[in-house]
């Protein structure tokens, strides 16, 4: 990365975001023949393809989806540094707060960038139910959480960072691969690895009530929470798996994933990802992690 400018992570980024080099370039005030040239030689200094150009679109390649995490940290970090130095977290520590349930790609993802970027600012990190990480943001023993809108953190700030869509993860070589989206009703005579219930009730009381709008009850074979857990039973064949992902998303943790559709409609968790903190005025480090949050939610969240 260190013969890349920080002007060719931008434009990168724009093109990533508009998913047109028309588009892009009108943003940038370019010509897109020029911008196309400039993410060419970005390809050649990265040594991958970063785009895949169909007629009307243009969409990420894996390479490209890890250099967009990559890039937003580099950008940060840059601008992080013209900071004045009081209002950088030197030090200290975060108690964080995640949930137990496959949770939205997007959590690992701010807790890479954070450490990246503050590396000295310790990251405790617990796993609990939502409910559980609300009373200990009431009672002063977390900093901030991950929650869902379906645990009801009205009592403490919170900020929604985004909406979960919903994805199947498919073992290698299944058929369905060959879809850019699998309808649900087709996963009707599949073996699935549910989340257990009573980690993770709202999600697993979701997809039944989704393959009920599908006319079918799942066949539970194997019970199981941490997204590589599922990712790893699936690549063994031993059922499908739907999980929250992103838009987009097509592997984690080697595992191929495809956005979920029910009745020809995109199906959705139904569960906001939130952000939530401690009361009372944020700290510095606080303060620094929501802004990492919200940069890479790609919007300003709405508060509370």
């Amino acid at each position: 990365m260190d013969r890349i400018s920080s002007e060719d992570l931008r434009d990168f980024l724009i093109v990533a975001e508009e998913g047109n080099f028309s588009r892009a370039a009108r943003r940038l005030g370019r010509e897109p023949a020029a911008l196309k040239d400039g993410l060419r030689e970005l390809e050649r200094d990265i040594g991958a393809p970063l785009f895949i150009v169909n007629p009307s679109a243009v969409s990420l390649t894996g390479a490209g989806d890890a250099l967009v995490i990559s890039a937003r940290a580099l950008l940060a970090s840059q601008e992080a540094s013209l900071t004045p130095r009081r209002h950088l977290p030197a030090n200290g520590q975060l108690r964080i707060g995640v949930p137990i349930a496959p949770s939205h790609p997007l959590v690992p993802r701010i807790l890479t960038a954070f450490r990246t970027l503050f590396p000295r600012v310790a990251l405790n990190i617990r796993e609990a139910p939502g409910r559980h990480q609300l009373r200990e943001l009431e009672t002063g023993l977390l900093d901030v959480g991950f929650v869902h809108a379906s645990d009801g953190p009205g009592a403490v700030p919170w900020e929604a960072l985004t909406k979960d869509s919903l994805c199947v993860v498919l073992p290698p070589r299944h058929p369905l691969l060959s879809l850019r989206s699998v309808a649900l009703e087709l996963l009707a005579s599949e073996a699935f690895i549910m989340p257990p219930a009573t980690l993770a009730h709202d999600l697993a009381a979701r997809i039944i009530s989704l393959c009920a709008e599908a006319d079918f009850r799942p066949r539970v074979s194997h019970r199981a929470h941490q997204l590589p857990t599922v990712a790893g039973l699936v690549a063994a064949g031993l059922g499908v798996a739907i999980v929250p992902c992103e838009p987009g998303a097509d592997h984690h943790y080697g595992a191929s994933m495809r956005p979920l559709t029910v009745q020809g409609r995109p199906a959705a968790a139904d569960t906001p990802l939130m952000l939530a903190r401690g009361k009372g005025p944020p700290g510095v480090a606080i303060s620094q992690f929501l802004d990492t949050a919200r940069q890479l939610a790609g919007r300003r969240p709405t508060a509370d």
